[in-house]
């Protein structure tokens, strides 16, 4: 596969909708963001601020994050692939609400120690 050509990448917000991008597999991923942001805005309901800003937006591939630096062709995106777009708060605050439910779980064995 030629490093330089054309390629469709699919986009899926978490509500399941699904937008298409032609890039070029030397596009690196800020870019994606970028357009991203521009089509899923006010579209989606986590998504419905008056603006949203770029880097509130988090792309998965493969279970991965994708940082901004890499291109396309580095995170081994092909043509048809689909990357999940979620908002970066939402993610935060899922962990955040994971990890209390595990410290309120959590019962020490002893009165010394702690989780």
């Amino acid at each position: 596969m030629d490093p330089g050509e054309n390629i469709k990448v699919n986009v899926r917000s978490i509500e399941d909708r699904n937008e298409g991008f032609e890039l070029n597999r030397n596009d690196n991923i800020l870019k994606l963001r970028q357009l991203s942001g521009e089509r899923f805005r006010g579209t989606c309901t986590i998504l419905s601020f008056v603006e949203i800003e770029t880097n509130s937006i988090l792309l998965l591939f493969r279970g991965k994050a994708l940082k901004d630096d890499q291109t396309i062709s580095n995170c081994n995106i092909s043509n048809g692939d689909t990357v999940l777009l979620v908002k970066r708060q939402h993610v935060e605050q899922r962990l955040i609400s994971i990890l209390s439910v595990i410290r309120s779980s959590c019962k020490p064995t002893t009165p010394d120690s702690s989780c």
